[in-house]
């Protein structure tokens, strides 16, 4: 018997709208896009491998004129970021298709993302959290003994910055772990310190002076600090991507979701 089921199909002139407001995962599941079980939903995740394998097919689909990217909210680690980041740039310069980002408010993991796009934007009365990197450790000694527990903690000589167990055992950071979580922290706020400066043209060390001063603290201070390109509303920043793929100001854009955009080239 032949099947009946739709095939997915994208319209010429169409959008890519990327959306990270799920988590995401390595691997998605085949079914990612279609499962339905009604009030009883999993959570729903984005696979990694999704992402990655639609915006290599979107740099020779004639179909797809470019790619808005909706920041908003984005949930994923520094890895999975950065991959997304250096995909979309390959996108752009291999295909030379327009790529804006736009969003109400910017974390710094997607304002990382961001520094890929021609153009960022920023909502009016928006934020932009740029403050350099942190981290933050529990420490449960204290309760342990409160509560009478014995807590051991085996770790050879040579080991000192195995420091999983110390949250159990120490009050405090040992400075081999606070060591190697500078270490770290320095290495991803120099990846992203960079990704910043190739977008904005700002000197490493002026961004530093930005984060350590706290000098972000509105939407007006982020344009003028020349970290996002323009102020605008949803309505204006599709008005500019329509300007960069030419088309009338009247033409309505053709958006495409990542879900719908996977299915279209991975089930046929």
């Amino acid at each position: 018997l032949g099947s009946s089921k739709k095939m997915t199909t994208v319209k010429d002139g169409s959008v890519l709208q990327l959306t990270f407001d799920q988590a995401i995962v390595d691997r998605g599941a085949e079914n990612d896009f279609d499962l339905d079980l009604g009030p009883f939903q999993g959570e729903k995740t984005i696979g990694l491998n999704h992402v990655l394998a639609s915006l290599e097919h979107a740099k020779t689909d004639d179909h797809i004129e470019g790619i808005f990217l909706d920041l908003s909210f984005v949930s994923g680690g520094f890895a999975t970021l950065k991959e997304i980041r250096e995909k979309i740039l390959e996108f752009k310069k291999e295909s030379g298709k327009p790529v804006v980002a736009w969003a109400e408010m910017y974390s710094q993991g997607t304002y990382y993302v961001a520094t890929a796009a021609d153009a960022i934007y920023l909502q009016p009365k928006g934020e932009l959290d740029y403050r350099g990197f942190q981290s933050e450790s529990m420490f449960l000694k204290g309760m342990f003994e409160k509560l009478d527990i014995d807590i051991q903690f085996i770790r050879g000589s040579n080991n000192r910055f195995k420091s999983y167990g110390e949250m159990y055992t120490q009050d405090s950071m040992s400075a081999a772990n606070e060591l190697q979580i500078k270490m770290i922290l320095d290495d991803f706020w120099a990846d992203h310190r960079a990704a910043v400066a190739a977008k904005t043209g700002l000197e490493a060390a002026r961004l530093d002076l930005i984060a350590d001063s706290l000098m972000v603290r509105n939407d007006d201070a982020a344009l003028e600090l020349k970290l996002v390109d323009g102020l605008k509303y949803r309505d204006e920043v599709l008005a500019d991507l329509k300007e960069r793929m030419s088309l009338a100001a009247d033409d309505d854009i053709a958006f495409v979701s990542l879900g719908k955009y996977t299915r279209s080239f991975t089930e046929k």
